[in-house]
């Protein structure tokens, strides 16, 4: 349903039975959106590259039992999906592409002298933000699944009424521009499995 509404293959960076993986709309870096107050209700991602992993299933939020059934198989297949992504077929490369251009087209908007232009951001600040880009993609790519931050916007504090994980780098130099306004209502994905295991609902251990 999600690609019906959605015919941009730009946006579907993967696809699998249960799950899509999307780059986030809004570019990471805060420095891209001049005109928005410090305070107020930042446009940015948490982290960069910021991408989503969308459930197939019509599921409204993490607090639906849907989402939690079976033994948390969705949860962990949306998990699966975007660390085997990741890490095999050219997934970086793919998450790389798509936020470079969210970061392009800010960059655009911002120098075209059009609505969203800014004198804030000139030709150094340009500049800056794209030498961020190259400076944390060499990065990004040394780090480790326990590196990432997966995690979901809880209900009755969520801006979208579809199950969806947001996925990004949790290290501060990672972050350096980006907002941490959301960080308080996103709760890790390891949260909610281990409530999940500890009332008898979550994935069954190895050794069980």
């Amino acid at each position: 349903e999600y690609a019906l509404h959605n015919p941009q293959t730009l946006l579907i960076l993967s696809e699998s039975t249960h799950s899509y993986i999307i780059g986030n709309v809004a570019s990471y870096d805060g420095r891209q959106y001049p005109l928005v107050p410090p305070n107020s209700n930042r446009p940015e991602g948490q982290g960069f590259c910021h991408s989503l992993v969308i459930a197939k299933t019509r599921i409204y939020n993490i607090v639906d039992p849907d989402a939690t059934a079976n033994g948390c198989f969705l949860l962990e297949e949306m998990r699966a999906h975007f660390t085997n992504f990741w890490r095999h077929d050219d997934g970086a490369s793919k998450i790389f592409a798509r936020a470079k251009q969210v970061v392009d087209d800010r960059d655009e908007i911002l120098r075209s002298g059009n609505g969203g232009s800014s004198p804030d951001y000139d030709d150094s600040v340009s500049r800056d933000v794209s030498l961020y880009f190259e400076d944390m993609k060499k990065k990004f790519v040394e780090l480790e699944a326990k590196d990432l931050l997966m995690g979901f916007h809880v209900f009755p504090d969520n801006s979208i009424g579809h199950l969806h994980m947001h996925v990004f780098p949790h290290g501060e130099s990672f972050r350096q521009y980006s907002t941490k306004m959301h960080d308080w209502k996103t709760v890790p994905l390891q949260a909610v499995l281990e409530v999940e295991r500890e009332e008898g609902n979550g994935p069954i251990e190895p050794d069980s």
